[in-house]
């Protein structure tokens, strides 16, 4: 028979542990890895505009988001244009002052 390989039993015997010790380490990867990132983030954001009350923007104003039932609080100065934004806020009743 001239051109046929025959493999051993000991070398096919190690190619299949190499196999199932990379299929073990591929399932548990994604196991791991799925599971410790999260898809969302918890936190929110606001933003927007502030104007007085003929509509006109108010810049250098101090912005208070305070938590009701707890001592957070997240302070922000509107910009030239009256913009500001809070980010990274936890989700909890807030009063904005």
């Amino acid at each position: 028979m001239s051109g046929v390989i025959l493999a051993s039993a000991d070398s096919f015997s190690s190619e299949g542990k190499n196999l199932l010790r990379k299929s073990f380490l591929v399932v548990v990867s994604a196991v791991l890895f799925g599971t410790v990132l999260p898809a969302q983030n918890p936190r929110g954001s606001l933003r927007g505009t502030l104007q007085d009350a003929t509509g006109a923007r108010v810049a250098s104003a101090k912005i208070v988001l305070r938590a009701v039932d707890s001592s957070l609080r997240r302070e922000a100065s509107s910009e030239d244009r009256g913009e500001f934004g809070l980010d990274n806020c936890y989700p909890a009743p807030t009063v904005s002052q």
